[in-house]
């Protein structure tokens, strides 16, 4: 099977939760958090997307940090968190519905190269697949088409393309 899904997902997110949730004190980044919290989605882990959340919530409160990195994490980081924590909890069309208003926006601000990035994405379409919900597989498969586009690429990426063809057995 080709979903993203700690339930198939070859065991890989797994073997990093202790990794991550050792740096899980304290707020890095918007991109290394957000990863965290994705890879918690991914095993079901609500206690470590909730904590990063209040962690990311106290850089927020701090007035003694400042710049780009705070901008981008008050602007999505805690939809990120909020839409990664509904896909933990398994309720996809909540997590859709929230990842589909600041995924596509981070990824335009989000610093790293497109394969750390286009995780985000991938997930995104996941959740839309997972959640069966018409306009959600409408919307993933919009979003993955905007995402060839400005890549310029011919096609889609293998794993874009298979949940594709997922998204267009379910639709």
């Amino acid at each position: 099977s080709s979903g993203i899904n700690a339930e198939y997902g070859g065991g890989r997110e797994q073997e990093l939760v202790p990794l991550w949730s050792k740096a899980n004190n304290s707020f890095t980044s918007l991109f290394y958090d957000g990863h965290i919290a994705l890879n918690s989605a991914l095993t079901g882990d609500v206690g470590e997307i909730q904590e990063l959340g209040l962690n990311m919530q106290s850089f927020l409160d701090d007035q003694s940090r400042s710049g780009w990195n705070k901008e981008v994490t008050g602007r999505y980081g805690l939809q990120l968190v909020a839409g990664l924590e509904d896909m933990a909890r398994g309720d996809y069309g909540k997590a859709t519905d929230a990842l589909g208003k600041v995924v596509p926006p981070l990824l335009s601000e989000l610093q790293g190269s497109k394969s750390q990035k286009s995780v985000f994405s991938i997930i995104l379409a996941h959740c839309a697949v997972m959640s069966g919900d018409s306009v959600h597989l409408n919307a993933a498969m919009e979003h993955l088409e905007a995402i060839r586009i400005k890549n310029k690429a011919e096609r889609l990426l293998p794993l874009q393309q298979r949940l594709v063809n997922k998204i267009n057995r379910n639709h």
